[in-house]
């Protein structure tokens, strides 16, 4: 039996430092490069923590790529194990090295396999680590996701590999498939670099495909897929109509912000700034809706001529730019001359607020307030109209989906119907 095949043996039996321990002196004595020796002292370093051995005995192959054919894959997957195991598992941004040159190696040579091999791919999951290291970025590289993704074929990713864990009270919570992952992913990088075709295209491939979501990432999908054929302005008054469907029902700020940009687009200006203003949730991550507060000043100031209430806006996003540290682009920059503004003059969130409805309300008649007063153990309270001119009762049993409370100040919408001669509030939703 040759000493390689004898440390095969004793790696099967578990046996590893034995293994090592022959198979070591087997390549010092040779000091030839043998892909099976190789290989095999491969595998048992991974099993000894060994794995800098490993790749500084084969560094010099790693720097002359012509003295060894790496597409021999179990060859090539050992030491993109070894790559693997030192440096993507626990990279974070504090370390002293690009995760994306230490996994050349890996993203060149190593191969994704089929489906039921899943596990044994050092390719997989170097792909999703670095996915998900760039996604956590400031700046995320939309073009380099596409570049990574792209090389995984989506049909050999398992649907059902979900982990298990433990959430907030202790609640078990599943986590989404890998192929799940790699469709939410690519359509949203396919989305944020404009291949509008690309991403609905695998929107389409991936809500056929999937028999099971998580955490609403088929809504996600779904959204996206219509989101991305109305900007390809692919049959656009039938798509809008099926995205403002789930935007309406899910009342997702930044879904109103997309609605509402979608039809201004097609000059349908008074309808898309009634989603603009429904955007501006202010009691949710004001500071994140810069963006929302130019797009609302910009329609303010440019189409129907309010300067004043502009501003206010205008002044609004230049504080939260500056107070996020984000860099001010020009027309911001150009607006803060124009108008004069600070970006030390913290806005107030209740009067913006209070603005954007009441431009809505003026779009669309809707019932609007705040509410004034509410007794939690009498079950009943008061909502002030928008505009001040008087009280509406209200039984607390007619709020929807808040528990039955809400606090003083917050804006509700809300029905009106006739009880005993006299109004009563009815299906009260906080804005």
């Amino acid at each position: 039996m040759s000493l390689n095949k004898e440390a095969n043996k004793l790696y099967k039996e578990e046996k590893y430092a034995e293994a090592y321990d022959i198979l070591i002196e087997e390549i010092k004595a040779k000091q030839e490069f043998n892909i099976y020796a190789y290989s095999s002292y491969g595998r048992i370093c991974r099993k000894l923590n060994k794995q800098k051995e490993f790749l500084q005995v084969i560094k010099p192959l790693l720097l002359s790529e012509e003295m060894v054919d790496f597409t021999v894959e179990f060859f090539a997957d050992n030491i993109g194990w070894c790559l693997y195991d030192l440096y993507i598992p626990k990279y974070d941004e504090n370390c002293d090295y690009d995760i994306i040159e230490k996994s050349q190696f890996i993203l060149k040579h190593c191969k994704q396999k089929e489906l039921n091999e899943y596990k044994y791919n050092p390719l997989i999951f170097t792909v999703f680590k670095i996915v998900k290291v760039l996604k956590d970025r400031s700046s995320v590289n939309y073009k380099k996701i596409i570049e990574l993704l792209e090389l995984l074929d989506p049909l050999k990713l398992p649907l059902d590999n979900v982990q298990t864990i433990k959430g907030p009270n202790d609640r078990e919570m599943e986590l989404a498939s890998s192929r799940e992952v790699y469709y939410q992913d690519l359509t949203k990088a396919y989305e944020k670099t404009r291949q509008f075709e690309k991403a609905y295209t695998l929107c389409d491939k991936a809500l056929n495909e999937n028999s099971k979501w998580h955490y609403r990432n088929d809504l996600w999908i779904k959204a996206r897929k219509y989101y991305c054929l109305c900007l390809a302005n692919v049959d656009f008054d039938i798509n809008i109509e099926e995205y403002k469907k789930i935007v309406e029902e899910k009342k997702f700020w930044f879904m109103y912000h997309n609605l509402g940009n979608l039809m201004i687009a097609h000059s349908q200006i008074d309808e898309g700034f009634y989603y603009l203003c429904l955007a501006l949730e202010i009691s949710q991550d004001p500071e994140n809706k810069y963006g929302v507060m130019m797009d609302i000043a910009n329609i303010l100031l440019n189409v129907y001529k309010k300067e004043n209430g502009a501003k206010k806006f205008y002044q609004a996003a230049l504080y939260f730019k500056k107070l996020n540290g984000w860099t001010i682009g020009n027309s911001l920059d150009f607006r803060q001359k124009q108008f004069n503004l600070s970006d030390t003059v913290k806005p107030n969130l209740f009067e913006l607020k209070k603005l954007t409805l009441e431009y809505a309300v003026n779009i669309k008649s809707f019932n609007v307030g705040i509410i004034k007063k509410i007794d939690i153990n009498k079950g009943f309270g008061f909502i002030k109209l928008l505009d001040g001119t008087r009280d509406i009762y209200f039984k607390i049993k007619n709020i929807k989906n808040k528990k039955n409370y809400l606090d003083i100040n917050t804006f509700v919408t809300f029905e009106v119907q006739q009880y005993n001669n006299k109004k009563e509030a009815i299906k009260i939703e906080k804005v």
